[in-house]
């Protein structure tokens, strides 16, 4: 399957969409995921959890979507995280306008790059400040071997974006018009082959060749360049199957980040989309318990056949056993003593050629029932272990059948914080200031509801429509609101919110009035609701798997089985996250524990609290 790479025009518009995300973000756990990607937990303080993928030889962006981590960290990832984790991001950067994209991270007063080639052939490089290698992935960038200590290089290419003259495409001539327009000047295949067509140019003729002014190409290559900087990103289909990705002056607004992340993923999970054989862990389980069965079936031949022997001479090892005991000799013929171990009063034997140990206290007859008993369970252990075998084989079996899910996808709303009402209407709250100006501008109409504490906090807007039973929506979207809100951190029980349609909400306020950084206008009269500041975090069930969610107790106990109770409190986000995973762990065991991560619950949770005893 032929996958996209990123074009430079579009690394530097990706650098410019994620940057302020990432600038700040403290590192987390790194991941190698299966087919060489790379996973980087961040936290920050304004966006919360955020998860980079860089993706070796095709892209890099902030996914909104869970992937699925390994069990355990490769040894790349694991030398990233002695050097990384707990570091701070200080600069997010594209190398002269090559397909190459650097992070610049603080960790205990040192500076270490991160630089991921994007290219085909590329790579993940560990490195200095003064990028000198420290290590890397495969070693190898486009053929190139790397070694420890290198100094990493880049090629300088001509970015559009900076303007382009006549005199620089002159220096170009002798290369073919394809590779002008796609490498040297960054705007990749796709944009390249647009352009020429637009143009009238032949791709495979070189540039000097062909009948076109260089000043208007160069004015059409500039204003082209800064119409794709700014168009809107669209993922394009063939039926179900993913073809690509394209940006689209005239398409509807998508940020060229959440393009690739559905994008890549969709091709991710093509790419991986079904098990091939028995994983790695079965085959060794399976080994072990092949090695078991041969055990257990040899002994239970044995202490059969000693049973046997002892049965078919139970006269004269009677008299055997009599004369150990009394401490005499007895002569050799039918049966051998070959060793008496007084203290743990056992004899060992040969009958019929065959070595047999016994208890010299009991019977000829007591002894072969002993070894008929350990034979008889031996066998049972033996079909036990052939069952278990079965049965992982039928589990591997149908697994081969099944897709796997690499990726746990998320819809929109989970970018935000949200929960479904007791009424079934989705309640969605921006997470800063950013996400609430997006939750709103974006995706709030003029008949859902918008809410709002008394006290700074975050806008939560219920996503009802004319029509729709809401009575128990408003209760619980004004607690939501409350709980989200400055009011959790100073203890308080309790809070005013008001409500109004979506259509009073104004993103600019009428001349003469101010609005700060982030807010809003209101138009009209306000509904207000005395608000209870608590909340339940649940698992809910869903086609797409487990999700954690944070919401009003009513409206979570609807949707979810398993929950606690949180409320206003002294502890800290970590301790919080630990003691409500024991909690929710004694409910659910261990089948649902992949949900239950700290990372994951710390991202949902509020930043202090207390659980109490569920309502």
């Amino acid at each position: 399957m032929k996958i996209r790479e990123i074009s430079s025009l579009e690394l530097a518009r990706i650098v410019e969409e994620i940057r302020e995300e990432l600038i700040g973000a403290r590192v987390g756990k790194i991941y190698h995921i299966d087919g060489g990607l790379l996973s980087i937990v961040l936290r920050t303080r304004e966006h919360g959890r955020k998860e980079l993928l860089i993706w070796p030889g095709a892209a890099v962006f902030v996914t909104n979507s869970k992937w699925i981590k390994p069990q355990s960290p490769s040894s790349f990832a694991m030398l990233l995280r002695k050097y990384l984790e707990g570091g701070v991001i200080e600069e997010v950067r594209q190398e002269d306008f090559d397909r190459v994209f650097t992070l610049r991270i603080r960790h205990r007063g040192r500076f270490y790059r991160l630089v991921a080639f994007l290219h085909s052939r590329g790579d993940v490089v560990l490195a200095d400040d003064e990028y000198r290698v420290i290590s890397a992935v495969n070693w190898s960038i486009a053929g190139r071997k790397l070694h420890k200590g290198d100094k990493l290089e880049f090629k300088r290419y001509n970015n559009p974006l900076d303007g382009l003259d006549a005199g620089k495409l002159a220096e170009l001539s002798d290369m073919e018009l394809w590779r002008v327009l796609a490498i040297e000047l960054g705007l990749g295949t796709a944009y390249a082959t647009i352009l020429a067509g637009k143009l009238g140019l032949n791709m495979k003729l070189k540039l000097g060749e062909q009948q076109v002014s260089y000043d208007k190409l160069a004015r059409a290559i500039v204003e082209y360049a800064e119409l794709l900087y700014k168009a809107p990103a669209k993922v394009l289909y063939h039926g179900e199957n993913v073809e690509g990705y394209l940006l689209n002056p005239s398409g509807e607004r998508k940020l060229l980040n959440d393009a690739l992340d559905e994008y890549y993923t969709h091709v991710y999970e093509q790419l991986t989309g079904h098990r091939e054989g028995l994983d790695k862990k079965t085959r060794k389980k399976l080994r072990s318990l092949e090695r078991r069965a041969g055990e257990l079936r040899q002994k239970a031949e044995e202490y059969r056949a000693q049973a046997e022997a002892v049965y078919s001479q139970l006269h004269v090892i009677d008299e055997a056993l009599k004369a150990v005991r009394q401490g005499k000799s007895f002569p050799d013929g039918l049966i051998k003593i070959v060793s008496i171990d007084r203290r743990g009063h056992r004899v060992t034997m040969e009958v019929d050629g065959q070595a047999v140990t016994l208890d010299f206290l009991q019977t000829a007859s007591e002894n072969a029932n002993t070894l008929y008993e350990k034979a008889k369970k031996a066998e049972r252990r033996l079909r036990e272990t052939l069952d278990l075998m079965k049965r992982l084989r039928e589990a591997a079996s149908e697994a081969e059948k099944a897709p796997v899910r690499a990726v746990m996808r998320r819809r929109w709303f989970e970018r935000f914080r949200w929960f479904i009402s007791s009424e079934g209407i989705l309640v969605a709250a921006g997470k800063d200031v950013k996400s609430n100006r997006e939750l709103v501008k974006k995706y709030m109409s003029p008949e859902n509801l918008f809410f709002h504490s008394e006290f700074e906090g975050a806008c939560v807007i219920a996503f009802c429509s004319p029509g729709d039973e809401v009575e128990k929506t408003v209760v619980e979207a004004a607690e939501y609101a409350a709980s989200l809100s400055k009011a959790w951190e100073q203890g308080l029980s309790s809070a005013e919110v008001y409500y109004v349609q979506g259509n009073q909400v104004k993103a600019t306020a009428p001349h003469g009035h101010y609005i700060p950084k982030g807010g809003f206008y209101i138009e009209g009269p306000r509904r207000y609701v005395r608000a209870q500041l608590k909340l339940a975090l649940g698992i809910m069930l869903t086609d797409e798997g487990a999700k954690l969610v944070l919401g009003p107790i009513s409206a979570i106990k609807s949707s979810c089985k398993y929950y606690v109770v949180v409320r206003p409190g002294g502890s800290s986000k970590g301790e919080l996250a630990r003691k409500a995973r024991d909690m929710l762990l004694k409910k659910v065991g261990t089948s649902l524990g992949e949900v239950l991560e700290l990372d994951e619950l710390a991202s949902v949770l509020p930043a202090s609290g207390e659980l109490v005893e569920e309502e």
